[in-house]
Parts: structure tokens; sequence; C-alpha cells
């Protein structure tokens, strides 16, 4: 079945509502309107095999494991990856990047990872190819993880990344949903679908409504509010991405736009394009990656907000932001890490370079090469 919209005048509901948070909305269209040029074939082709898996694929729930301190099962739930029990003595000792094995008891934040990546697939080629299947796998899939009674998430991370042998769960635990600052673009993407209703709509506003609470005023929150690396990012991005999409008022949006600004400029970027809280990890560069992607994402939002120039290299962020990219290429490490991290920093370095030069944030020539770290890098 097809629904209709390959002319973005005659989307109603795309047309009426507002833009894209991390997608760019003029480029999305773009891509719709060129998507059988030779240089996007490769990625329909991938497109369209992913979603074929997705549609095969069952459904996700944080019901598929046990649980620890009795909890109730709809719990979010997981380990803190890098604590291990000694073989003498007591206590837990840290071991930074190293991942314990433990944690793999626990299939949540696996199975919210799978999820987010199935409903950005089967969105996508509900978007491209108009076809109503796509749309109604992605709104079960909402529905198990959100909205059922029996299957769906209590709207909190109480229990995220609890130490072992404990029941309480860490800030830093928000980091695993980090995902969801997605969900506004992925669910704008499938309103249009004859099978979402506003029970779905309702329904997901209030369970995000619940999750943002949690956010700003759970002991989690207050704490992250302080940190000074990624997990402050990653905090903030969810934050701000549920604000928009509930349309809390832009001034709050700004106030928190601005904090990341001046926390990336005091403590994560310093003049020569270090990243010292990152670079002092146990595996730097896949922390200073980790951070180029939120980074990206922010400049997305800021630009839907009238900040369209915060990441240009006239800027002071895009000017140490730019030294990040020259510097990462040459460091120790990188030559090892994977190939989609080598074409990402690249991309980088040509989305900002083009950024400087045509005077506007991005622009379909920089993306058409590689269309892939488009969309929803987190």
């Amino acid at each position: 079945m097809f629904v209709g919209f390959s002319n973005y005048s005659n989307s109603q509901i795309l047309k009426n509502t507002d833009d894209f948070l991390v997608l760019e909305k003029e480029i999305l269209f773009q891509f719709k309107k060129d998507f059988q040029r030779d240089s996007l074939k490769g990625f329909s082709k991938k497109l369209n095999e992913e979603a074929q898996e997705a549609l095969n694929k069952g459904l996700y729930s944080v019901i598929n494991d046990s649980t620890v301190c009795a909890l109730d099962k709809k719990n979010y739930q997981s380990f803190s990856p890098y604590y291990f029990k000694p073989e003498e003595g007591k206590g837990l000792r840290k071991v930074d990047g190293v991942v314990n094995r433990k944690v793999k008891e626990f299939e949540d934040k696996e199975n919210f990872n799978r999820l987010m990546i199935d409903l950005k697939i089967l969105s996508l080629a509900y978007f491209f190819y108009e076809e109503e299947v796509y749309a109604i796998k992605a709104i079960d899939l909402l529905r198990c993880w959100f909205l059922d009674d029996k299957t769906g998430m209590l709207p909190h991370l109480d229990y995220a990344q609890m130490k072992l042998g404990t029941c309480q769960g860490n800030p830093s635990g928000v980091i695993e949903l980090r995902k969801i600052a997605a969900l506004p673009d992925i669910i704008l993407l499938l309103k249009s679908s004859h099978s979402w209703n506003q029970d779905m709509e309702l329904g997901l506003r209030e369970w995000l409504h619940s999750y943002l609470v949690w956010l700003e005023h759970s002991d989690a929150g207050l704490k992250l509010m302080k940190y000074s690396n990624n997990l402050f990012n990653y905090y903030y991005l969810q934050r701000i991405a549920l604000a928009s999409y509930l349309h809390k008022p832009e001034a709050e949006i700004h106030q928190m736009l601005d904090e990341v600004q001046a926390k990336l400029l005091n403590t994560q970027l310093t003049e020569n394009g270090r990243m010292p809280l990152e670079e002092k990890r146990g595996t730097p560069i896949s922390y200073m990656l980790f951070n180029l992607r939120v980074i990206n994402n922010f400049s997305s939002i800021a630009a839907l907000y009238g900040k369209r120039d915060w990441f240009d290299l006239n800027t002071p962020i895009g000017k140490r932001l730019f030294k990040t990219l020259e510097r990462l290429p040459n460091m120790k490490g990188f030559n090892e890490t994977n190939l989609f991290n080598k074409k990402f920093v690249k991309f980088l370095k040509e989305k900002y370079d083009n950024c400087s030069l045509e005077g506007k944030h991005g622009s379909f020539e920089s993306y058409i090469n590689n269309p892939s770290f488009y969309f929803f890098q987190l």
C-alpha cells in the first residue's frame, strides 16, 4: 500500500508539523527526490535488505530477562560494565574500557539498541518506499516496548548500570537510552501511516513526558547536570530532544543549548582540539569518536533553534572541533579503529568545512557520498 507523499507539499502531516531534530528536512527530502540516482543506489539496496530483515525479527521488551532484588520485570536493568569482583578481598575493582561479561546477564541494553536500530531502518524504509508494512512493524515495536500493559518499560532508569552485588543504579546508566533522542524523528516519519492513531501519539507523549520528568528531577539526573564529559552531553541530548518533541518553551531549550555550549568550551574542547576528559579514558579513541557523534547531533538541533552557525569554523567551538578532526587520524590507535569510524571522521571534517565555505549548515553535496552517516548517528 502506498501512502502518497512523494511530493513534500502533498504531505499534510509532515507539512504542518515541527521540523526534524536530528534529521535535516531539506536534505531528507532531497534524498527522497534523488533516491534513484546512481550515487544512492548502494544505500537504497542496503536499506531495502535491512528493512526486510527487520520485518522478520521479533518484538523487544524489558521482560525478556531475570531480575535482581525481586524487582518488577518492567524495570529496565543493567550492570555497570567496568566493575569486577577481585579474586581476593572485598569490594569491586574498576577497569576502564574492559567490559565484564556478567553484563550480558541482562538483555535490556542490547534489546533497546536493537529496537532503535530496527525503528530507524523501518521508519526510513517507510519514508522512502511508502509501503505500509514497514510502518505497521515499527508501530508494533513501539507499542511493545513503551505502551503494552504487560511488556512496556517503566519510564525511568533507577536500575541501570548497577554495580555487582547491589540493587542501586548509577547516573552513568542514562547513557544506555541515548538513542531515544532519535525517537521524535522516527515518530515524525511514521505519522503519515494509516496505522498511526491518536492513542499511539498520546501514549508515547505520556511515556516520554514521565521519562523527561525523571531525567530532570531524579538523583541520577541532578548529578549528571554537574558532569563534564560525554555523559553530560548524552544526558542533555535526551533532555533537549524530548523537550522539543513535547513542545516545551523555546527559552528552556535555548538555555540547555547554552549550557552545552559552555561545557564544550570550558571543559571538553581545548583550543588545540584536545578532548582531555575523553583522552584520559582507557580507550581514548573510542571515547573521542563517541563524543563526536553527540556533538554532531547537537549541531543539527542547534541549527533548528536558530543557532545555525554554532559549529561553523568561524566560531570557537567550530575552530576547536576542526582541530580535533585533524588530530584524530594521527593519534595512536586510530589506524586500528574500524572503517566506519575512519569514514565518519572524514565525513565530519568535510561537513564542517562545507559549513564554513558555503555559509550554511550542511548541504546535500556534503552528504551525497556518505548517506549512511546522515541518519541517526547516536
